[in-house]
């Protein structure tokens, strides 16, 4: 017997074979119903489908034959896969190939006709045939059907694919929709909880100082399940774009560690930093996309951490390369080989297990890879294993190094920088600034009114742009304008986007500052376009609101405008 040799594309063949994940995969009706029916037609005792991998040829379905495989130096279909043709076999015993073969000699096997399994991309993955234990001839009709039957058997497969790929995906996202329930709830639960303790009247005032505290942490975990998932969405939709401005990278990583340093000691890990070689005062990158990747990252790696350390390791890759290299390696639980290729996969954690134990979104390294790719750059996990920690690269490009100042041996004073303290309520103030607040939510009028009262402003409420509208006109004409207007975009009536249009049209230059849940990539375009002067996000911070409305009438009296007296007013 001769056996036969292998393909030239031996390689793609293989990996299209295993990319099917049908090797040694159970019965199914489908492939077993084909087998049978082709049978019937060729009036053969046997029928297979056979594919042909490294060492042997496998029956995803068979009749007339027990073995469930057979070796591939003696098989027919090793022969097959060689053409794109049928291959036929009249009377096995005068064929040189095959006269010799256990296949023959000792099964019988006389006759036999085969055609590739071939995919859409030309790789020929085993053979589609039938055999019988007496020498025959085959009609071209019936090498034309078995042509056919072999095209079936290659559909079948890629349906197959198609539906197990879906499979994952569906299991993935129902993985990922628990969990997001789970994280969404936990914080929900303790924000009612400690929501029902304040309003308890026997609740002291420590406790109900502890209780407020909680419900902030709790709110501002929310936010930021909610900014994952917008974030993911934005990227995947192509929606998200990156700036390329001149930034500090330890600035930057020292905005990371001060933000990460207590979660460490909380834990009794240290986070030391080590700069391998000079580091350039000065990169042209985005600065909020970086500290959001190594957030991640080194966020990732104290959360996994139960004892030891996390270090980051940063340096330019090499002084031509022009690109800056972040490692973070820790002493946390690590990963297995096949959890490691899941990690960067959205909606798919390492081990769902993880997730109940360490909480979290499984987006932080989705996100991370994709950011950092849309820089320039790259995400990789380097090595991980169970027990003994996970280490992953960022590398972002810098930008012209030339004429950039390096500095050798960074202090760790640098590195170390105090966290800014937060701007304690009250220390902000707008004293006798005219303010209308155009919100349709009751909620949010007495909360952003309430701010805004605190710190000193005189407000007025309106229900619905048209309100506004009809408000601001009616103080102009009486020579009493407002400083500055907040404007929900979102309002019956009129919206605030028509609502600031249809001032801006009649001359009105009043500040006005969108308020909107908003938060997507152009949505800020969009109240800017409308003639909005500036825009702000739900829910409201205070610091940041009192800050912005101080920056627009700095900037409003800087200009030196004049308001001109509204036209009359109409309905619109």
């Amino acid at each position: 017997m001769i056996s036969a040799p292998s393909p030239t594309n031996e390689g793609p063949r293989l990996a299209a074979l295993r990319e099917l994940q049908i090797l040694d995969s159970a019965p199914e009706e489908a492939f077993d119903r084909l087998i049978r029916v082709a049978a019937h037609h060729f009036r053969v005792p046997i029928a297979q489908v056979s594919l042909v991998d490294e060492h042997r040829e496998w029956f995803k379905a068979k009749c007339g034959t027990p073995n469930s495989e057979g070796d591939r130096s003696v098989a027919f279909c090793s022969h097959t896969i060689l053409s794109n043709e049928v291959l036929v076999v009249e009377d096995a015993l005068q064929d040189e190939r095959f006269h010799d073969s256990p296949l023959v000699v000792r099964d019988g096997i006389r006759f036999y006709a085969g055609a590739p399994l071939r995919t859409n991309n030309g790789l020929n993955l085993g053979a589609f045939c039938v055999k019988d234990l007496a020498p025959r001839k085959i009609p071209a009709e019936d090498i034309a059907a078995l042509v056919d039957f072999a095209a079936t058997a290659v559909d079948i497969m890629q349906w197959r694919l198609t539906s197990i790929h879906a499979d994952s995906a569906n299991r993935a996202k129902s993985e990922f929709l628990a969990n997001m329930s789970h994280e969404i709830r936990t914080p929900m639960s303790a924000i009612l909880g400690f929501t029902e303790s304040l309003l308890d009247e026997s609740t002291s005032g420590a406790e109900r100082r502890e209780a407020a505290v909680t419900i902030r942490r709790n709110a501002e975990h929310l936010l930021q399940i909610i900014n994952d998932i917008l974030d993911l969405s934005k990227i995947e939709a192509g929606k998200l774009t990156t700036e390329c401005i001149v930034c500090s990278p330890v600035s930057v990583l020292s905005d990371i560690v001060s933000l990460l340093a207590p979660r460490a000691e909380a834990k009794k890990i240290k986070i030391e930093v080590e700069y391998a070689g000079s580091m350039p005062e000065q990169i042209r990158s985005d600065p909020v996309r970086l500290r959001q990747i190594l957030f991640n990252l080194v966020g990732n790696a104290v959360k996994f951490t139960a004892k030891g350390s996390v270090r980051i390791s940063t340096g330019l890759t090499s002084r031509n390369d022009e690109r800056l290299q972040f490692d973070v390696i820790d002493s946390g639980v690590g990963m297995s080989p096949d959890q490691a290729t899941r990690v960067f996969e959205p909606f798919t954690q390492a081990d769902t297990s993880t997730s109940r134990q360490y909480g979290g979104t499984g987006l932080g390294l989705t996100i991370s890879r994709r950011l950092a790719q849309l820089l320039g750059g790259e995400v990789e996990l380097i090595d991980s294993q169970p027990g003994r920690g996970s280490h992953f690269r960022c590398t972002i490009p810098t930008g012209p190094l030339t004429g950039v100042h390096m500095i050798e041996n960074v202090p760790f004073s640098m590195i170390m920088a105090e966290p800014k303290p937060e701007s304690k309520s009250g220390t902000i103030t707008i004293p006798n600034v005219r303010v209308l607040l155009a919100e349709d939510g009751e909620d949010n009028r007495r909360l952003i009114g309430l701010f805004l009262v605190r710190a000193g402003a005189e407000v007025t409420f309106a229900e619905n742009g048209q309100i506004a509208v009809d408000v601001l006109c009616a103080a102009e004409a009486r020579n009493q304008p407002f400083d500055v207007v907040l404007m929900d975009m979102q309002m019956p009536v009129l919206d605030g986007y028509k609502a600031t249009g249809l001032l801006r049209a009649r001359g009105f230059e009043t500040p006005i500052i969108a308020l909107t849940a908003h938060a997507m990539q152009g949505d800020r375009e969009k109240c800017i376009e409308a003639g909005c002067t500036e825009y702000a996000t739900k829910p409201i911070n205070r610091h940041k609101l009192l800050s912005l409305i101080q920056d627009v009438l700095a900037r409003h009296r800087e200009q030196g405008f004049n308001e001109p007296v509204c036209a009359a007013h109409a309905s619109v």
